[in-house]
């Protein structure tokens, strides 16, 4: 039996229901239990509610400056897109290669 493939398909079906719209809290606590690749990072988590509160809220409506307020905008959906330029296996690689 091909457990990899089996672990690979369950977790595709549960990010579908974990990105659900109606997805409960409890129910994505439960999924991220199950598969921690799941949860976000306290980073992604942050950004995402930034962009919410921004997007969605009356505030935004006060600022009198829209320009303001589409650079704010802006710079937070970037920050989500940024790569790494050197990747973590990497560090970790050329650490353990030049470290005694």
């Amino acid at each position: 039996m091909n457990y990899e493939k089996k672990y690979k398909e369950a977790l595709e079906k549960a990010k579908e229901v974990y990105n659900r719209k109606d997805a409960t809290d409890g129910g994505k606590l439960i999924l991220e239990s199950m598969f921690p690749e799941l949860k976000e990072s306290e980073d992604d988590r942050i950004r995402k509610e930034l962009l919410d509160y921004l997007n969605e809220r009356r505030i935004i409506e006060k600022l009198t400056d829209t320009r303001v307020k589409k650079e704010w905008i802006a710079w937070l959906e970037n920050r989500g897109e940024q790569k790494p330029i050197i990747s973590n296996n990497a560090l970790r690689d050329r650490i353990i290669l030049h470290n005694p």
